[in-house]
């Protein structure tokens, strides 16, 4: 799950810039 998040995003570890967005 948490890898999808950084692959939608692209580049951006949306993960580690907002962990609340999941």
């Amino acid at each position: 799950e948490l890898k999808a998040l950084t692959d939608e995003a692209g580049d951006r570890p949306v993960i580690l810039v907002n962990p609340r967005l999941k």
